[in-house]
């Protein structure tokens, strides 16, 4: 695998289990998220195989969004408008689409462990406007699934985002620097999905 892993990420290697956590999440909690190795977590459920998909990485990052939950979903789904949003994502076009599933390709910039230039997934828009679900077919590693959850907060017109990643087949890769990316690729997804949506959200109430 054609990796150069950067002499500072190393260095953050003891820092990283306390990055997989959610924001206020408890100490059990921080365990369980950071002790994944060879853990099956219920997600990427659309796969074309029947069997449970294990990982040895997973992360969970929230964040609160000042825009409604439909909205977010709106943004979330378009995916032709992934490029706008994702600063490494160069296209998306959607392929194909199956009832809930949408197929879509990607071209990717070349960034972490990601070698590979496009990625093709599958998603999961069954459980609108609430859960996406995504998992890609072939690509840099062996699995790798994705999950939206979006709820309602209790005041005003605000959406709580929870984002999990899980992968695995990263070779030689010692786990916790797979998860110290794993969370720093969500927290900078995120960050996106945020701004955008907002400010998107924002100019459409001035109009």
């Amino acid at each position: 695998m054609r990796n150069i892993i950067p002499a500072a990420i190393v260095a953050c290697l003891t820092i990283a289990p306390a990055c997989m956590a959610p924001v206020g999440a408890s100490n059990d909690e921080v365990a369980s998220l950071t002790s994944s190795t060879n853990t099956t977590i219920p997600i990427g459920v659309t796969s074309t195989t029947t069997k449970p998909v294990k990982h040895n990485a997973i992360g969970v990052t929230q964040i609160e969004i000042n825009a409604p939950t439909n909205y977010v979903w709106q943004v979330l789904t378009n995916f032709d408008k992934y490029p706008n949003m994702f600063k490494n994502v160069k296209s998306c076009k959607v392929t194909k689409r199956d009832g809930n599933l949408v197929f879509t390709n990607s071209h990717l910039k070349s960034h972490w462990f990601f070698y590979d230039s496009d990625q093709q997934a599958v998603n999961d828009l069954g459980d609108a406007p609430n859960t996406l679900t995504w998992h890609t077919v072939g690509g840099s590693f062996s699995s790798l699934d994705g999950k939206w959850e979006l709820k309602p907060c209790a005041k005003g017109n605000r959406c709580m985002a929870t984002y999990t990643l899980a992968l695995d087949g990263a070779p030689g890769v010692p786990t916790p620097l797979l998860s110290f990316v794993l969370h720093t690729m969500q927290k900078e997804i995120v960050g996106s999905l945020k701004k955008t949506v907002e400010t998107d959200y924002q100019q459409r109430r001035n109009i």
